[in-house]
């Protein structure tokens, strides 16, 4: 007899717990493979080994060497046929070891791993599931393809056990996640909108759209295309009316983009344009400033100009309350021609709805690109009369062409390109010297 034949008879005597925990992974091996033999052999639910067995598993499926841990989700396979509802109380413990270090493994591993999920679903363990959800979501972020398919074919199981208005929260809480990643956020998008293309009501998804609006913005092309998608499937379940009277926390480009896919609806348009309910507080507030603006711009440009152009062109920019110096406060390093942060970028929306007319500041947040152009050409025929004004807010729209850059958009690049000349050109007629903050805006490090 060899001695590890020797090592694994003296090892049978051992108790379960001391077998399964073993410092060689011979003996762990054979333990596991054992205790899936005698659960196989297990006919009663209420068999009082079962409750004996359910707390080794949290351990025993986390094993650092990979052929044991396989045997390990054999033995939890045989259990979970064998037992009841009951072996839902372990199913906790035992899930977040499965989700940490089982899901990241080798084809096989997972495939078992899913198993498992599949068969406690049957013992209706949600509550179980929607405690590790998020941990469970996070492996969205995973680069590696494999692991995300998995994640999503474990949603898809977890769906007939906890269903989708119970899962909604975290899903919510998982697209709103930076670290998911543009790929996680595409799967995922993509994975609601083929659970709510099956349902044919569903108000729970109104839980969705800040979300599903606020990726119709992002700077990846497909994670726009499946929020959009979703973005379709929620107005669908949710109806017009819905949608219409939760747009309060949306604002922006993202806002600017729900509105283009309301107006066919009609009645979302007159409110939009009347009760301003569904905007954010500085849009609401900006409307009577620019309104106060106009009055106050027309006279002083009758006064300068002398002319209706000088005073059309001004009312573009509401400059009245703009403070440049604590903007400049907040530019403490050189921005890079690189993707901005989303802060950033919520920022940025925010000062151009403020001081840039409504028509005009739709058309510098839209995603469409000719749209964007019609707002620089705006800019650019207004320019000779606006000068001073747009000094005001030269850091704002600084910020609005790094933007740009970082898009690449060869229509609208060009289009940039050729205002900062003139641009440029203004600067210098009105004796005006960027400063070191708008300097770190615009120039490169």
């Amino acid at each position: 007899m060899s001695e590890d034949e020797k090592l694994l008879k003296e090892a049978k005597k051992l108790p379960w717990e001391d077998r399964l925990t073993h410092k060689n992974w011979k003996v762990r091996n054979d333990a596991n493979i054992d205790l899936a033999a005698v659960c196989d052999s297990i006919s009663d639910p209420k068999d009082p080994r079962l409750r004996e067995f359910g707390p080794f598993f949290r351990k025993t499926v986390a094993d650092s060497n990979a052929p044991v841990q396989e045997k390990a989700l054999d033995a939890l396979i045989a259990y979970l046929k064998a037992a009841d509802a009951d072996a839902g109380r372990y199913a906790k413990e035992v899930c977040d070891a499965i989700v940490a270090k089982c899901l990241t493994g080798r084809p096989k591993t997972v495939e078992k791993a899913q198993m498992v999920f599949m068969l406690w679903v049957e013992l209706e363990a949600v509550e179980a599931f929607l405690g590790i959800l998020s941990d469970v979501l996070k492996c969205l972020g995973d680069n590696k393809k494999q692991m995300r398919e998995c994640t999503l074919s474990t949603l898809d199981s977890w769906l007939a056990a906890a269903h989708l208005d119970k899962m909604v929260p975290y899903v919510t809480a998982a697209l709103t996640d930076t670290k998911l990643g543009a790929e996680g956020r595409k799967d995922l998008f993509d994975w609601l909108s083929k659970q709510l293309a099956g349902l044919s009501d569903f108000p729970d998804a109104i839980h969705l759209l800040k979300p599903s609006a606020s990726a119709m913005t992002d700077k990846s092309a497909d994670v726009r295309k499946a929020a959009e998608a979703c973005f379709n499937e929620i107005l669908r379940v949710c109806g017009h009316e819905m949608v219409t009277k939760n747009l309060k926390d949306i604002q922006g480009s993202a806002l600017a983009i729900v509105v283009e896919r309301l107006k066919p609806y009609g009645a979302f348009q007159e409110n939009f344009e009347t009760g301003r309910s569904i905007s954010s507080g500085i849009a609401s507030k900006t409307s009577s400033k620019v309104g106060k603006s106009n009055a106050y711009g027309d006279r002083a440009s009758s006064s300068r100009h002398g002319n209706r152009v000088a005073s059309s062109s001004h009312a573009l920019l509401n400059v009245k309350d703009s403070n440049k110096d604590d903007r400049e406060r907040m530019v403490v390093r050189r921005f890079k021609f690189e993707e901005l942060r989303l802060e950033q970028i919520q920022d940025l929306e925010n000062d151009i709805m403020k001081y840039f007319r409504e028509d005009l500041h739709r058309r510098l947040l839209s995603t469409d690109f000719k749209k964007q152009v019609d707002g620089i050409e705006m800019l650019q025929k207004a320019l000779p009369s606006i000068g001073r004004e747009l000094i005001e807010v030269l850091d704002i729209l600084l910020r609005w062409f790094v933007l740009r850059f970082c898009e690449s958009n060869t229509s609208c690049l060009l289009k940039v390109l050729e205002f900062l000349p003139e641009l440029l050109e203004m600067l210098r007629n009105e004796g005006y010297t960027m400063t070191e903050a708008e300097a770190a805006i615009f120039l490169l490090a």
